[in-house]
């Protein structure tokens, strides 16, 4: 199904232009979905298109251009599925439900704010917009330097690296159900 589900999708690009901060996706034909993601800041954006049980039944990354992209739904079952759109800075949630003529979009939008690890000389700072989020800091041999659960909404912290020994180490940040893991060498 996901090999047939890939060789249907049919992209059609158009120039479009919106002032939304946000994706948009519209259903304007029948069982067809269209996302403009011209508005979106970033080099390029993931696209993934999940079922009911959170299968990815496609997925692509594409340069963020002032576009409009169309995916033909017709092949897919009549059921529920969810459209995913990040940019690496925020991942957009959209559901959506075929029917036997029809694509039924749901307005309601979901965004989560990704989490953030800026890598300095004698520093790593985290910043998180979510009501927990989990740091660990491991050395190459998988030693834990750090682990912290932070549970306030927003996230904004410095680590001071300066005392660390000389090697690799690895920062972990987990919230909102999003992973983001960065290397830095000391």
């Amino acid at each position: 199904m996901k090999t047939n589900l890939i060789a249907v999708l049919l992209l059609s690009f158009a120039s479009v232009s919106f002032a939304s901060d946000m994706p948009i996706v519209s259903n304007e034909k029948s069982k067809t979905l269209t996302i403009t993601t011209q508005s979106w800041k970033g080099g390029t954006l993931e696209i993934m298109i999940k079922d009911v049980n959170g299968d990815v039944i496609h997925s692509e990354t594409i340069k963020n251009e002032k576009i409009a992209r169309s995916y033909d739904v017709r092949q897919l079952p009549q059921g529920h599925y969810t459209i995913e759109m990040s940019n690496g800075i925020k991942t957009t949630k959209q559901n959506f439900e075929i029917y036997a003529s029809e694509v039924f979009l749901n307005k309601d939008i979901e965004t989560i704010f990704n989490p953030v690890v800026v890598i300095k000389e004698n520093s790593v700072d985290v910043n998180s917009f979510a009501p927990k989020t989990r740091v660990t800091i491991t050395d190459n041999a998988n030693n834990v330097i750090l682990s912290e659960t932070i549970t306030t909404s927003t996230v904004h912290k410095r680590y001071n690296t300066t005392n660390l020994p000389t090697g690799e180490y690895v920062v972990n940040v987990e919230s909102n159900g999003k992973f983001t893991s960065r290397n830095f060498v000391k």
